[in-house]
């Protein structure tokens, strides 16, 4: 006779912070202790792991099994870590090409220190990214379009988190090509901010 393992489906996980708060859900725990998150994607991806990394972290957890039932062979991974929420609590921050370019800018990095200072580093950018959002009325308010200028006349809106009427913000994970992105998104200010009367400044902060 096989053996039964008890296994809970669906549970939950609230994350929250002052007034914003957050209900994430795993799949599958089995025996409150091993995490099973399932997926029907065409293959696993690195936001994939980083979810399940962070039902990791913020369980307390520290091994998941991924699988994904929509290829024809079922894939599967295993995520680990031995990261606690003491050690993800210490952290330093790099500010050497951050400029306070307004008082927004300064909030922001204050927003930052204090999420990080009281969920620790390394969940998923997303969950940072809402709060942020939230704090600062809500993606209606927030995530706007921008009119995007290409020699001297406008092309499109592309949709942007703003910080205020003439600043925007970026959160970002990656580990590396951190100049390229940066070129990146000064080219875009450039577009934006080129045929309107008020110089904008970029600061950076990681």
């Amino acid at each position: 006779m096989a053996a039964r393992y008890p296994a809970e489906r669906e549970v939950r996980i609230r994350i929250s912070h002052r007034t914003f708060s957050k209900d994430l859900f795993i799949d599958l725990l089995f025996e409150s202790g091993a995490v099973f998150e399932v997926k029907t994607a065409e293959t696993l991806t690195p936001a994939h792991r980083s979810q399940t990394l962070t039902y990791l972290f913020l369980s307390g957890l520290h091994h998941a099994r991924l699988v994904n039932f929509r290829p024809e062979k079922v894939q599967y991974e295993f995520v680990s870590t031995k990261l606690t929420a003491q050690a993800r609590k210490r952290f330093a921050v790099v500010d050497r090409a951050w400029e306070k370019v307004n008082s927004e800018s300064l909030w922001l990095k204050e927003q930052l220190c204090e999420l990080l200072t009281d969920w620790g580093a390394f969940l998923d950018v997303c969950l940072y990214r809402e709060a942020i959002t939230h704090f600062l009325g809500g993606p209606e308010r927030v995530l706007r379009p921008v009119e995007v200028f290409v020699g001297g006349a406008a092309k499109a809106f592309q949709r942007t988190y703003m910080l205020a009427d003439d600043a925007a913000f970026v959160l970002t994970s990656v580990t590396d090509q951190l100049e390229h992105m940066r070129s990146h998104h000064l080219r875009f200010l450039h577009h934006w901010a080129c045929f309107d009367k008020t110089d904008r400044e970029v600061g950076t902060f990681g």
